[in-house]
């Protein structure tokens, strides 16, 4: 078995940052698109749920156990550069179908995304 180590926000903790957009808010969530500009381990959920707002499924950080049965976190898109060529790396990743159909009930997902 893994051990589980929940980490937190503290003025002694090293700089993280984090920026994030209300894309849809609906009745008992909110769909946010988030860029982390550091790589801390569990950042974004650290973060969201120290501002009070725990990704949902995210039961280490005080999420709700959702319908899907696990954290509703996706990375949509990622970029980097490429360390030989220097080049700017796009990669991108459909919605699974979980978080699909989790926010169709939700009327928030129409086929072009959010709405």
């Amino acid at each position: 078995a893994g051990s589980l180590i929940e980490r937190e926000v503290s003025g002694d903790g090293k700089k993280a940052v984090t920026y994030f957009k209300v894309l849809k808010r609906l009745k008992d969530h909110t769909v946010l698109e988030v860029s982390p500009l550091t790589g801390r381990t569990h950042q974004i959920r650290v973060h969201l749920s120290h501002l009070g707002y725990p990704i949902a499924g995210d039961t280490l950080y005080g999420g709700k156990r959702d319908k899907i049965g696990r954290q509703a976190l996706h990375c949509a898109q990622m970029s980097f550069f490429h360390p030989v060529r220097g080049t700017r790396v796009t990669l991108k990743a459909p919605l699974p179908s979980d978080m699909c159909a989790l926010m169709e009930e939700a009327g928030s997902l129409d086929k072009e995304g959010v709405k």
